[in-house]
């Protein structure tokens, strides 16, 4: 990002700050647009961080221009991680995640105020918005559309901690519609024990349902459990030489909610909001 002039004057003791300007300039934390910022060349402003989820992969492959391609099916988070360093590496993400507030001035200048209360101006030519988190008094108001919720229900499992399963899926219910098994950070002398998240796709009005409750999510999870064929640890026979084993038995160690949104695309002027889907932004390669 260039300087555009630095005033060497004091003002009421303290130095003028530096003024910079970039032709055009990305606000947003989300893939979309650590893409467009990669693919045009341009700086961004991180005003958020977008959430993503760990197991999250991507439907499509991706060529950052450094090292191996990320393929179709790869983590979404080693993506994300991936643009953030190559465009801080390029000096094209000058706050990295330092950004608590971006607000917009006359003449096409930008306020941005860094969490350690620095500020700074940078001007541009060209502003396109992913996400209007913490930025204020743009000229219009964007319409934000919130689609649902992605719920995560985070269990330690305390009996089923030993089995073969990585994943159990339940497509025809909103409810527990993934479980996830991972090694437990619980596990001691190399002995493997698995814990679990369970994600539901839920809407607003079902939030509130006890119906859609962690309380039901861990029944509809020890359900599918059972009927995957997991058990609890050994607990002898029965009178009839039959193994038996102990019930399953999990507890709930937090539920997570993120908003599913979307953002209207427009545009004012020389200030763009970008709502379009990643697939529409990426490029088409032959």
């Amino acid at each position: 990002m260039e300087k555009e002039h630095q005033e060497e004057q004091l003002n009421h003791g303290l130095l003028v700050p530096h003024i910079f300007f970039a032709e055009e300039i990305v606000i947003g934390g989300n893939l979309n647009a650590y893409i467009y910022a990669n693919e045009k060349n341009t700086h961004i402003i991180h005003n958020t961080l977008d959430n993503v989820y760990s197991y999250d992969t991507n439907s499509f492959g991706y060529d950052l221009g450094i090292g191996s391609p990320f393929e179709e099916g790869s983590k979404t988070e080693d993506l994300l991680d991936a643009l953030s360093y190559k465009l801080a590496f390029t000096g094209r993400a000058p706050f990295a995640d330092k950004a608590s507030s971006i607000r917009l001035e006359d003449n096409k200048t930008l306020k941005v105020t860094t969490h350690n209360a620095r500020v700074f101006r940078v001007k541009y030519n060209k502003l396109r918005i992913f996400d209007t988190t913490n930025v204020f008094d743009l000229p219009f108001l964007p319409e934000k559309v919130t689609k649902g919720f992605r719920v995560f229900d985070w269990f330690d499992v305390q009996h089923g901690t030993k089995h073969e399963f990585d994943f159990l899926e339940d497509n025809n219910s909103n409810l527990v519609n993934k479980i996830r098994f991972y090694i437990s950070s619980r596990a001691v002398n190399e002995c493997l024990l698995k814990d679990l998240v369970a994600e539901s796709y839920l809407t607003s009005q079902q939030l509130r349902d006890p119906e859609y409750s962690d309380t039901f999510a861990r029944l509809k999870v020890l359900s599918m459990m059972k009927e995957a064929g997991i058990t609890g640890p050994l607990n002898g026979k029965d009178r009839y030489g039959n193994i038996r084993h102990r019930p399953l038995k999990i507890n709930l160690n937090n539920r997570e909610v993120i908003p599913d949104t979307e953002i209207k695309s427009m545009e004012c002027g020389d200030i763009i909001v970008d709502g379009r889907s990643t697939e529409e932004i990426l490029p088409r390669r032959s």
